[in-house]
């Protein structure tokens, strides 16, 4: 729920429970106000009846005389006016309406009588029911009112708020040319919410480009002594007086070192895709590309006896070449290294705007969650820097690649929906 739809909610239920007790109380007022009135006309038409009792009580039965009726007792009544309201029977429209009645006890030639004064309260009624009908017009009119006015009002208050969230919402660190301006407002808070976010804003780009040069620099300067290391450790492989444990040692620091190298690259590759340095893109040929990085492989697939099967179609996108390489390279790559020793299978298809890659393997699925999490690995392998998957991910979510990972009939399969880069021709 939005902040307008909370607002606007909350003050028409404010309102409405307003308007309800208020038409309650006005209710009840008028409703006491024309009691009040019908009271003082049955008081004058009390003083009437008296002036003339002698005339209308002349029989000793019960007289009914217009809207007025006189009861011989024998009891003996104190002169209090008592008002109450009842039902009685009109005649002249043939049905029942509300009445107010004074009854009061009277004493006339010794004789005592019961006298029954009765006041339609049928245009009382009526003038209700027309105010209760117009207080309820003006009430729904008066929200419609308020909603609207609260919206209008809330859009115009508001306007510098939504303003600096859609700045907040479009702005991209990646993207430094994109400089993003602040207006000033007329409302003290929101201009302080400008000078806040524009201060946040100074240390996130500050800090970002400090850490991509840390990164670039760091990346740089261990290409020199990993390749010193390495240069020495051929030399002394070279050598002639080294028994089997020497060169047992050696192999293993060439491997460490050449694994070291690799993780280097691929930190400083994941760091050029998130500071946007791969702008460049060509149209290029998907099935060609995997037939080529295929032919690269052979010779290891060859190696571990794997049988691979391709079913591709010609598929045209629109990317940078070099991640192209490095998403199917890394794809395959992890389809050959976790795979069975000897005798496993891998199915590459490209068709429809998808890139298919299923490989046997492990016999169960991998977590989802972590497969694509830098340095994760499902298996020992000291081939593996764990962060192949992890290179894949940062080139989906760069071009908006949708890539889904899933264990069925025993074969570990991605999915990549490349239909967005599909160039026509």
């Amino acid at each position: 729920m939005n902040l307008l739809t909370k607002t606007s909610l909350l003050i028409t239920t404010v309102a409405l429970f307003i308007l309800m007790i208020g038409g309650i109380i006005f209710f009840e007022i008028t409703k006491e106000l024309i009691n009040k009135q019908v009271d003082r006309e049955l008081i004058s038409e009390m003083h009437s009846v008296i002036h003339s009792f002698g005339q209308l009580s002349s029989s000793t039965d019960t007289v009914y005389y217009d809207n007025v009726t006189i009861i011989p007792t024998t009891k003996q009544l104190a002169f209090n006016p008592v008002f109450k309201d009842t039902i009685r029977f009109n005649d002249f429209e043939g049905k029942f309406h509300s009445y107010r009645t004074l009854i009061i006890g009277y004493r006339w030639d010794n004789k005592n009588y019961i006298v029954e004064i009765y006041k339609s309260l049928l245009d009382a009624t009526i003038l209700i029911e027309s105010v209760t009908l117009v207080w309820i017009s003006l009430s729904f009119v008066l929200i419609l009112a308020i909603f609207f006015l609260n919206k209008i009002i809330f859009k115009r208050t508001w306007k510098d708020f939504f303003d600096i969230l859609q700045i907040a919402e479009s702005y991209d660190i990646k993207k430094p040319e994109k400089k993003i301006i602040l207006k000033d407002s007329e409302i003290n808070e929101f201009t302080s919410l400008n000078q806040v976010l524009s201060r946040l804003l100074d240390r996130v780009e500050t800090d970002y480009q400090n850490q991509k040069e840390l990164t670039a620099n760091t990346s740089h300067e261990l290409q020199t002594p990993l390749a010193i290391i390495k240069s020495k450790a051929e030399l002394l492989m070279q050598g002639t007086n080294l028994n089997t444990e020497q060169i047992h040692l050696i192999s293993e620091i060439l491997q460490t070192t050449d694994r070291l190298s690799k993780l280097n690259r691929s930190l400083l590759t994941i760091s050029k895709i998130e500071s946007n340095q791969f702008t460049e893109t060509e149209v290029l040929d998907v099935a060609q590309i995997i037939k080529s990085h295929i032919q690269q492989f052979q010779e290891f697939i060859d190696e571990r006896n794997h049988t691979i099967e391709t079913a591709m179609d010609k598929t045209r996108i629109k990317i940078n070449p070099l991640l192209l390489d490095l998403l199917l390279f890394n794809l395959l790559g992890n389809a050959i290294m976790h795979n069975y020793n000897n005798g496993g299978k891998i199915y590459v298809t490209c068709k429809n705007g998808l890139i298919k890659i299923a490989n046997t393997g492990t016999e169960k699925a991998l977590p989802e969650k972590k497969i694509f999490q830098r340095y994760f690995k499902h298996n020992s392998s000291p081939q593996s820097s764990g962060i192949g998957l992890s290179i894949v991910r940062k080139i989906c979510d760069y071009y908006e690649i949708d890539i889904v990972y899933s264990f069925v009939n025993n074969l570990h399969t991605f999915i990549l929906d490349i239909s967005k880069l599909k160039e026509e021709g």
